[in-house]
């Protein structure tokens, strides 16, 4: 059983685990790398204590 509570921008407060954190999937349903901290978003990575993205987005809108 797994507890977690975070920050308006994806920091954990509070992890509340009984047994292994087997549990990948954190923040807004995201992969959580446990080596960096980081959020992976399946093009780039998130930072949760900066509350940012780590680059820029890839897809880039035409403006009209």
């Amino acid at each position: 059983m797994s507890y977690v509570s975070y920050e308006p921008y994806g920091s954990i407060i509070r992890n509340d685990s009984y047994g292994p954190d087997i549990f990948r999937y954190k923040f807004t349903g995201q992969i959580e790398d446990k080596e960096t901290g980081l959020y992976y978003y399946k093009a780039r990575y998130y930072e949760p204590t900066l509350g940012r993205f780590l680059q820029a987005d890839s897809v880039v809108m035409p403006t009209t």
